[in-house]
């Protein structure tokens, strides 16, 4: 009798660890210098939380993983979701005492019941009352990127929660391209921020009518002399979307901390920076050869992906001034969200095309 008993002791400890180890890591799906960085941050002794979560995110050409100190095993998506802005971990491991969370994109998540089964099995039946009064970390998040076509990565520490384009060794992934991006960015940085896309509902949709785009651009200056841009064309250059054949152009519409020396020539002064509004002309836009049901998925990738200042027109030799007349590839938004206004209702599109149609706000111009 007692040797049955432990006979079937032994099978459910065994069933047990197979069930774990099928519903947990499972190495040979999980990038190992991802699961090396992630041990690395805990080597550190920078992570006092009780938590690492480490997120996959599909960036353009480049797999994006963000490690996170947190004091819960939901990731928050950032997303304005009715039904729930939160993700459950696809895998996980335990090491030094401190739990990884893995959340990677195209893999089953694991479910609540089972990690609620687990934390209490290794941390106590009140790990979540523990949990929330742990000191949660201040040092900042790490960042890895990956090529997705070559063996070009980058790993750094962001613990001053700089943007991503404070870091020169992270810029060849946010522009895709060694372009005057990386090669120039000891002299200019500009970065884009808070796009909306305005428009109405037609027979095509919410989505597929777009009659005006606006977004801010913020210029640097990392010099130590004055820099002067030119928005207009017809004088030195401006700022477009740019992809193929499709071309919009961009004017300002409001300037905050520049000085307009002449029309559409602004002042930059040594190591400081400026705001930009920039908008389209108020009127349909149409897309060569893109099907309208196809234009929000355009003009997501060319916020993302298609932002440039274009020089026009050579600067004479004869001109003082230090004129910028590179092309320079805007830095594009992040994980940050942007906005439909249509028909007086806002709608967030986040950083992966997916558009909020539910969460509807009103809005005045």
């Amino acid at each position: 009798m007692r040797r049955s008993a432990c006979i079937l002791f032994i099978r459910m400890m065994i069933l047990s660890t197979l069930a774990f180890s099928c519903r947990g890591l499972n190495d040979r799906k999980v990038d190992p210098v991802v699961i090396a960085h992630a041990k690395a941050v805990i080597d550190s002794n920078f992570l006092h939380s009780p938590y690492l979560q480490v997120a996959q995110y599909d960036f353009n050409t480049a797999w994006l993983y963000i490690f996170r100190p947190e004091s819960s095993f939901w990731l928050d998506t950032w997303k304005e979701r009715v039904d729930n802005g939160s993700e459950l971990p696809t895998d996980l491991i335990e090491y030094k005492g401190k739990f990884i969370f893995f959340y990677l994109r195209n893999k089953k998540r694991l479910s609540e019941e089972f990690l609620d089964k687990i934390m209490k099995e290794k941390k106590g039946e009140n790990y979540r009352e523990l949990d929330t009064h742990t000191h949660m970390d201040t040092c900042g998040i790490w960042v890895y990127f990956k090529d997705k076509h070559s063996a070009k990565a980058a790993y750094t520490h962001c613990g001053d929660r700089q943007p991503f384009s404070a870091y020169p060794e992270l810029r060849y992934f946010l522009c895709n391209e060694q372009d005057s991006s990386v090669y120039y960015s000891h002299i200019i940085d500009i970065r884009m921020w808070k796009p909306n896309i305005y428009g109405a509902e037609t027979k095509y949709g919410k989505f597929s009518n777009p009659d005006q785009i606006e977004f801010d651009v913020k210029i640097c200056n990392r010099t130590d002399s004055a820099l002067y841009i030119s928005t207009r064309p017809e004088e030195y250059g401006h700022f477009v979307f740019k992809d193929g054949e499709n071309s919009l152009s961009f004017h300002v519409s409001d300037a905050r901390g520049a000085a307009e020396v002449s029309p559409g020539m602004y002042e930059i002064t040594p190591h400081t920076d400026i705001v930009l509004g920039l908008s389209t002309e108020k009127s349909p836009i149409v897309f060569k050869n893109v099907p309208r049901k196809k234009y929000p998925e355009k003009i997501h990738q060319m916020v993302y992906d298609s932002v440039y200042y274009l020089p026009t027109h050579a600067v004479p030799q004869s001109e003082k001034r230090y004129i910028w007349n590179k092309k320079f590839k805007v830095y594009p938004l992040y994980l940050n969200s942007y906005y439909y206004r249509i028909d007086s209702v806002e709608h967030t599109v986040y950083w992966d095309g997916e558009i909020e149609e539910i969460v509807g706000r009103k809005f005045r111009r």
